[in-house]
């Protein structure tokens, strides 16, 4: 339904190639780094330290009524 890659070889902004398609995620913090195949997260001081945002959503609420994914892979 949703679905990033992170195979991006530059930049901070990863598409939504998913059947729904929608918001990319953001690449955000510091010191984080493409590989062409994913994203290297060195981690470092709670303010500062790099990670991936994903659309406000994404996983809250997904059950499994219709409607929902039953399911979220990481």
């Amino acid at each position: 339904v949703h679905r990033w890659s992170f195979n991006e070889a530059s930049g901070t902004t990863f598409a939504n190639t998913g059947t729904l398609g929608g918001a990319a995620a953001q690449l955000k913090g510091s010191g984080a780094s493409l590989t062409g195949s994913g994203v290297d997260l060195p981690g470092g001081a709670s303010a500062t330290q790099a990670y991936i945002d994903l659309p406000n959503g994404v996983a809250s609420g997904k059950d499994v009524s219709p409607g929902g994914y039953g399911s979220v892979s990481y």
